[in-house]
């Protein structure tokens, strides 16, 4: 018997997790101004959708549009993009009130969307 490489909802929830700690590294790498600490957490969120893309895993990341992190909201945010455009923009534009590099992070997203410049996963 193969086994299945759809993951299973534990792994999802572990990699929910894991996903919300790397945005939030993220963020705190880029509000610091520690490129190294941000790139790093960018590459793991990067990996990480890999698994919420296999099957129905990216709905998963719809509810941390809600998070209290300003920097997991934008994440989600533009890794929901294409499931919910208009709630995807909503969220950025009040991450962009936010005070700091990440909210001008989410300015300069939405900037870049809205020419055609970023094209969402």
């Amino acid at each position: 018997m193969i086994p299945s490489t759809k993951p299973s909802d534990s792994d999802k929830t572990t990699a929910l997790e894991e996903y919300v700690k790397a945005a939030s590294e993220h963020g705190r790498g880029t509000e610091s101004g520690d490129s190294d600490r941000a790139n790093v957490a960018y590459e793991r969120r990067g990996q990480l959708l890999a698994r919420f893309f296999a099957g129905e895993g990216r709905e998963q990341l719809v509810m941390l549009l809600k998070h209290e992190e300003p920097s997991v909201r934008l994440w989600a945010a533009v890794d929901t993009y294409r499931l919910d455009p208009r709630r995807s923009v909503e969220v950025l534009e009040a991450v962009a009130r936010e005070p700091g590099l990440v909210g001008f992070s989410a300015e300069m997203t939405l900037r870049e969307l809205k020419s055609g410049r970023l094209v969402p996963p």
